[in-house]
């Protein structure tokens, strides 16, 4: 087993230099403790030890990222489904709204007696919330702007 002391002195003659350089990958304090004293610590296992932690360091911090990264998908996942949900609701409702609009309609046809200012505001005001409920009311540009944010295109190609 290789000692404290033999390894720098290899190290040493190796870099031809007085002071070893291992930049960041070791503790400089625990390098200059080492180095100072002579205490039988075998060299390789500690290089070891540290190559093996900085490697785990690496793949958790890259585990942790690609967790990030899912977990930012799947948040953006349900937002395009809530928000494709409100907008199946908001047209289902509105086409439904617009075919009570036009039952109501047939039906004052049919008795003009009951048409009058407060059933033509009634009608009036259900027809504007028929058309503030349609996703469409801005035109499909719009209506596929607010998925286009969240990348449906892409959310589509990696399943």
């Amino acid at each position: 087993m290789m000692t404290c002391r033999f390894f720098f002195a290899s190290m040493n003659k190796a870099t031809n230099s007085s002071k070893t350089d291992f930049g960041s990958r070791f503790p400089a304090r625990l390098l200059q403790s080492l180095e100072s004293q002579d205490m039988g610590i075998p060299i390789g296992a500690v290089v070891r030890a540290a190559t093996e932690l900085r490697q785990r360091t690496a793949e958790l911090a890259r585990q942790a990222e690609l967790s990030r990264q899912r977990e930012e998908k799947r948040r953006e996942a349900e937002i395009l489904h809530k928000k494709l949900t409100e907008d199946l609701t908001g047209w289902a409702t509105a086409n439904s709204l617009r075919q009570f609009i036009a039952h109501v309609e047939r039906e004052l046809e049919a008795e003009p007696s009951k048409r009058n200012d407060y059933s033509e505001n009634c009608l009036r005001w259900a027809r504007g919330h028929a058309t503030r409920l349609d996703p469409f009311l801005e035109g499909l540009d719009e209506f596929f702007n607010h998925y286009q944010q969240f990348g449906w295109d892409k959310m589509r190609r990696k399943r």
